[in-house]
């Protein structure tokens, strides 16, 4: 029974037998033997993934006489080159990479091996105890370094290379997310509900093809993959894409009318967003569910008023202000005119037909879709709300009054942003 961890690298298995062993655990011919199986259980994967470059090494008939790492790594090497020779002339640049990533990770597990068991086999004399733990301490170190130097030597990722491999040949939107890599790694950075939501979009993108773009470092390495394509015109569904090869991280941004979808299938809440979530209150202050609403409060230049302006979530098509102006009680009547001036362009809307109360306006349909192009077309966007009051009386006359309610630099932009994030979902997770 194997005493380390099978599941882990022959590196890792290899360090913890030399902590068991240095902590007096193990004796000598426990070590010994579990040393030996490590080692030939990596021989043993090695010849299984076709590693045939990989040099012979004979545990029983060690000589350190006759061992040479140097050579054995040029005989590996050579071999390769070899092979490669005799590849047709139209063989691809990606099929010579991956054969040279397969060189160099057999070059580093044969290595580990001859260090490893020349210095368990041959090296010092079998009553020296310390003598092997710095041996085999040393053999896990040198290993990590070559490791690590293969890494640096061009390795990919399976991710990477699937998605290397993707971005060289035409390749459609519903064909990249079939490539189990990319799929794995979906699931893997958003969730299976995610992938799954997402694989329902793209099945239909059969002719959808995808234009990569790839971003090199100085010495022409290729650093990101990135692209862009819509899914569903109709719905107006936005994919973006971004692969770091350094970091090995996909990073995708699925969206509908701007909203991103979030992992867990809710739209999320733009960034600097000030809309915010209400509900209508009954007669003991307790909020309302079914009456919902998202607001944005305005910046008035009176500091007596106060004014919201807000969407129903159950009647999107009117937009309600809800205000404290400055209206006088002295007076039975009033009357109420608003004017809108879009700083932009300086243009004026008055606003017409709505219903007044006195403490809140409701819009009609046409003016709240005015309103509405305002929020959303312009992120950066001004613009100003003139309330003109009116008080009358058939004894005392009239009085005029008036007060402005700013939202400038994009205050109120986003509203269709909180109404998909506080009402809407994408998927539901399970």
């Amino acid at each position: 029974m194997a005493i380390t961890d099978k599941n882990k690298s022959t590196v890792e298995r290899l360090k913890d037998l030399c902590a068991l062993y240095e902590a007096d655990i193990l004796t000598k011919e426990e070590m010994e033997a579990e040393k030996a199986e490590i080692l030939g259980k990596a021989g043993a994967n090695d010849k299984t993934n076709g590693q045939d470059n990989m040099p012979d090494t004979d545990i029983s008939e060690c000589d350190p006489a006759e061992d040479n790492p140097s050579q054995d790594i040029a005989d590996a090497q050579n071999a390769a080159d070899d092979n490669e020779e005799q590849e047709p002339a139209e063989t691809t640049a990606k099929n010579v990479l991956s054969r040279k990533t397969a060189i160099i990770a057999a070059a580093v597990v044969a290595v580990v091996i001859i260090i490893v068991v020349a210095a368990g086999k041959c090296g010092g004399t079998d009553d020296d105890a310390a003598e092997k733990k710095v041996a085999l301490t040393t053999d896990i170190e040198l290993a990590d370094v070559l490791s690590e130097n293969a890494a640096d030597s061009g390795f990919q990722s399976e991710t990477h290379r699937a998605i290397d491999g993707a971005s060289d040949v035409t390749t459609s939107v519903a064909e990249f997310f079939a490539i189990p890599e990319v799929a794995n790694a979906v699931q893997n950075e958003y969730g299976i509900d995610y992938f799954n939501f997402l694989k329902g979009i793209v099945s239909s993108c059969k002719n959808t093809y995808l234009d990569f773009e790839k971003n090199s470092d100085g010495d022409g390495s290729v650093t990101s993959y990135t692209f862009s394509t819509v899914l569903d015109a109709e719905d107006h569904w936005l994919l973006d894409a971004t692969y770091d090869a350094q970091a090995d991280n996909l990073q995708l941004s699925l969206s509908s009318d701007g909203n991103v979808v979030t992992p867990e299938g809710r739209f999320a809440l733009a960034d600097g967003s000030k809309w915010k979530l209400d509900f209508e209150k009954d007669e003991f202050g307790d909020p309302i569910q079914e009456k919902a609403f998202v607001y944005v409060e305005g910046e008035a230049d009176a500091f007596s008023t106060h004014m919201k302006m807000a969407i129903p979530l159950n009647d999107e098509s009117h937009i309600i202000f809800y205000y404290d102006l400055p209206i006088s009680d002295m007076y039975d009547h009033h009357a109420l005119s608003i004017k809108i001036k879009d700083k932009t362009d300086d243009s004026v809307y008055e606003i017409s037909d709505g219903k007044a109360f006195r403490d809140h306006y409701v819009l009609t349909e046409k003016d709240s879709r005015y309103i509405r192009q305002l929020c959303d077309s312009n992120p950066s966007g001004s613009f100003s709300i003139r309330f003109d009051i009116t008080d009358y009386d058939l004894f005392l006359g009239s009085e005029k009054n008036y007060t402005i309610v700013n939202f400038d630099n994009g205050m109120a932009y986003g509203a269709g942003n909180a109404i998909a994030h506080y009402s809407k979902r994408a998927f539901t997770v399970n």
